[in-house]
C-alpha cells in the first residue's frame, strides 16, 4: 500500500512540472511571435500576443489577490454587489476569456485590413 502512495505521489509531481514547463514553453512562443511582429511591423499580431500573454500569467499574478478575496469572503460572509461566492468564482474566471476574445477579434481584423491592402489594384 505505501509503495502505491509514493507512485502517485511521483506521477503527480511529474506532472506538476511537465504543466510548468509547457506554461513556461507557450509564453516564450508567444513572447516570439510578439516579436516577430513587430520586428515586421504588423500591430495587429503584436497586440494579438500581448493580449494573449494576459491570460496564462493571470493565475500566476493574482493567485495571492484571490485567495485574499476569499480569506475576507469567509470573515465577513459578504461579497461585493450582493453575490455568492459560485457567482464571484464565475465571474473571475471569465475575465481571461473576454481578454482572449477581444486579442482575437484585433487579430482578425488586423488580418482582414493585411488582406484589403495587398489585394487591392495598384495603379
Amino acid at each position: 500500500m505505501v509503495y502505491f502512495v509514493k507512485g502517485w505521489f511521483k506521477v503527480a509531481i511529474i506532472t506538476q512540472i511537465t504543466g510548468i514547463l509547457v506554461l513556461v514553453l507557450f509564453i516564450g512562443l508567444l513572447l516570439t511571435g510578439m516579436l516577430v511582429c513587430r520586428k515586421y511591423q504588423f500591430k495587429a499580431g503584436f497586440y494579438f500576443f500581448l493580449l494573449l500573454i494576459i491570460p496564462y500569467s493571470f493565475n500566476s499574478f493574482f493567485s495571492p489577490t484571490f485567495a485574499q478575496f476569499i480569506n475576507s469572503y469567509m470573515d465577513s460572509r459578504s461579497l461585493p454587489f450582493g453575490m455568492s461566492l459560485g457567482e464571484a468564482v464565475a465571474w473571475f474566471s471569465f475575465i481571461p476569456k473576454m481578454i482572449e476574445i477581444i486579442a482575437f477579434s484585433i487579430l482578425v481584423v488586423g488580418l482582414y485590413r493585411l488582406w484589403r491592402f495587398r489585394t487591392a489594384p495598384q495603379k
